[in-house]
């Protein structure tokens, strides 16, 4: 079957310097967290603009945001001059008039809603906040330390303190504080040899002073669990439990555990996809949680389904809509719908587990992949937000210098797939272009010696893309639209000039594959290991037999002789020869109980040079820097190179002559903002 659809030229060179200076003056508020220089750059951009609205009306958008953040009325009069100068451009008129409302305006949900940042340069949101709104628990990632954030005093605390990954072998992942704030869940994560056998994920319980510590819950065939949220009472704990060894065949429930007792309930739902921000109503009668539309799917839907029994089955209570809590009086749920550029709150009244009316949009927009952490008792939200930006990047390189510091160009991507697939640059066989993941459903392809670029939409959801070997198509892991019973995705060939999708087989996960060099088949890195897909058939074949499971499968890639593959995961690097089926040990961390080169190291993906005979891999080899590290082995052995880097890069790609590498890098500045007297009053 064939799917014709668009392919859109976007070669206009013309408006770079305007998009420039916005992407500068995005970057100053963003990453270097200086708004009172961004709002000076914003407004240049705005004045030297003015007779091209849509430039000049997204200025004064952005300008308005960060008058927001630090309390300055002007951003009244930024908003205000964009409705009345630029009321035809795109949305921004709507947000800002949006924006407006939510800063008092005569038609606002909330008149004297004030939002407010309680913790800048956040360094973790997997946790939730306490009832009173005064302690979050969170993950220490310098350390992987279970930790607490005092949001009033501004101080975090180490609540453990196992002496660092390298010591530990270990990490604490979910955190979850108890209503009182006195006690915490969280997950511990272990990579020590022998952990699998013994449970290597652990439910864990601490006093908020560190005293108490123990284990509720060890692992059980490959069971894994997440706690969520806790009773009003702190006296049940939600948790989501789940099998992981293969995402595509994971079987999800709702369990309720008492950390006091060990008494362990299971609640009945009909879908067996994974549960989020599973979260008690107030008067603990009612769970409501949020679920992928599909499995391995971004879009989530939200249910209710009650504690007592007094419902037989879940319901379906809002679509498209990310769970943010329950309203302080228990009759409402507050949820978040996202839009291009903007996301709104909604309010849903619930009765007797049921929707019995539409939800009430709110008019206060909401930074777009706000994470919730948790409503209070008073009735404020706390999110995070990470103010995210993904590039990938152009650079040079070779075997003598290393890479290059300095970009050639940059091109915006968004994350999709799994783990490090940020952008998913891939150079085209004959190196001339560089594609990446433009959205969750396109693929851009742009020029190496240009800026002439073309945009492929798919189907569906990406999860992974690769070129195939003639250069003239793309081969893609695309979401299937409703996968929810299916334990396989789907790989498509997508034509480089016309932007047709051709259905070429299933395949299992699909997160991590290559193809073979005549094209008929890929190569697949799952959690069990290495196989062979035929494309034509789509018949499995394994090759070697590995349990990747603690480890999680980063990146495959096959030499530029089509001999060998370099194969990545989380704490292995290897090379495998396709002819003989042997396998070489480039790396391997303590996850593999050997090689020890300091701190925790963390491999996010590797490629080939140009002539075979060497591997770059980009690692992070220092937890508490952040920074990554270069490292070029010898394909016959030997300790690799090593070269800095700075910044949070993860996926790498080399081009066939050997003189560049395509990197995706990850800019980021989190903080976590409160958002006070919201809710609309009851009427």
């Amino acid at each position: 079957m064939k799917y014709l659809l668009f392919l859109l030229c976007v070669v206009n060179a013309a408006g770079q310097p305007a998009e420039k200076l916005l992407e500068s003056a995005h970057h100053t508020a963003v990453i270097n967290g200086d708004l009172k220089k961004a709002i000076a750059e914003y407004r240049q951009i705005a004045d030297k603009f003015k007779r091209q609205p849509d430039i000049a009306a997204k200025a004064l958008l952005q300008m308005g945001e960060c008058q927001e953040k630090l309390g300055q009325v002007e951003a009244r009069t930024s908003y205000e001059r964009i409705v009345k100068d630029y009321a035809a451009v795109g949305n921004y008129a709507s947000q800002a008039k949006a924006r407006l409302m939510a800063m008092g305006g005569a038609d606002s949900a909330s008149v004297g809603s004030r939002t407010k940042l309680v913790w800048d340069d956040a360094i973790d949101f997997w946790g939730i906040v306490s009832a009173d709104g005064r302690y979050l628990s969170h993950v220490d990632w310098s350390t992987g330390d279970l930790a607490i954030r005092d949001l009033k005093n501004g101080e975090s605390r180490r609540i453990t303190n196992y002496g660092g990954y390298e010591k530990a072998l270990g990490e604490v992942e979910s955190t979850s504080i108890s209503p009182d704030g006195k006690r915490i869940v969280f997950n511990w994560d272990s990579w020590a040899p022998g952990a699998k056998e013994n449970g290597f994920y652990q439910l864990r319980i601490v006093n908020a002073d560190g005293t108490g510590e123990r284990i509720l819950r060890k692992q059980q065939k490959d069971l894994y669990f997440e706690a969520n949220g806790w009773s009003s009472d702190s006296k049940w704990v939600a948790i989501c439990e789940s099998t992981r060894l293969d995402p595509n065949n994971s079987s999800a429930k709702i369990v309720l555990l008492s950390p006091d007792s060990g008494e362990r309930r299971e609640l009945p739902t009909s879908s067996v996809l994974v549960k989020q921000a599973i979260t008690f109503s107030p008067d603990r009668k009612w769970l409501a949680y949020s679920e992928p539309v599909v499995r391995g799917g971004k879009k989530s839907n939200i249910y209710v389904i009650s504690t007592t029994g007094a419902a037989q089955k879940e319901s379906l209570v809002a679509q498209d809509a990310i769970l943010m809590g329950w309203a302080p009086s228990g009759d409402a749920l507050v949820f978040m719908r996202s839009a291009p550029g903007v996301s709104h709150l909604y309010t849903l009244d619930i009765k007797s587990g049921l929707a019995p009316t539409a939800p009430r949009r709110l008019h206060l927009p909401i930074t777009e992949g706000a994470t919730a952490l948790g409503i209070t008792s008073s009735g404020s939200l706390l999110y995070g937000t990470k103010n995210q930006t993904n590039e990938a990047a152009l650079r040079k390189l070779s075997l003598k210098a290393g890479l290059s510091s300095d970009d050639v160009w940059t091109t915006p991507v968004v994350p999709i797939g799994y783990a490090n697939n940020i952008g998913n640059p891939r150079f085209s066989p004959d190196g001339k272009w560089l594609a990446s993941a433009n959205s969750t459903q396109s693929i851009r392809i742009r020029s190496v010696e240009s800026s002439n670029e073309r945009i492929l939409v798919t189907q569906g959801e990406i999860l992974r893309f690769e070129w195939m070997p003639d250069g003239s198509s793309l081969i893609a892991t695309i979401l299937a639209k409703d996968s929810t019973k299916d334990s396989t995705n789907s790989l498509y060939r997508i034509d480089g000039s016309t932007g047709v999708n051709t259905f070429l087989c299933n395949i299992q996960v699909g997160r991590v594959f290559t193809p073979a060099a005549d094209g008929k088949s890929v190569f697949h890195l799952m959690n069990s290991g290495l196989k062979n897909v035929e494309l034509a058939t789509g018949k499995v074949t394994p090759l070697i037999e590995r349990d990747l499971s603690a480890q999680g499968p980063m990146s495959i890639r096959r030499s530029p002789d089509g001999k060998s593959l370099v194969l990545t995961t989380f704490a292995w690097i290897g090379i495998y020869d396709i002819a003989s089926g042997s396998v070489k040990d480039l790396f391997k961390s303590p996850i593999e109980q050997s090689l020890n080169v300091g701190s925790v190291t963390v491999g996010w993906g590797a490629d080939w040079s140009s002539d075979n005979q060497h591997v770059f891999a980009i690692v992070r080899a220092d937890a508490e820097s952040g920074d990554c590290e270069i490292w070029t082995y010898p394909v016959s052995g030997g300790q690799p190179k090593r070269q800095t880097q700075a910044g949070k890069i993860r996926d790498f790609a080399t081009s066939p002559d050997g003189n560049y590498a395509a990197i995706s890098v990850n800019h980021s500045h989190s903080q976590v903002w409160t958002l006070d007297n919201f809710l609309p009053a009851k009427q």
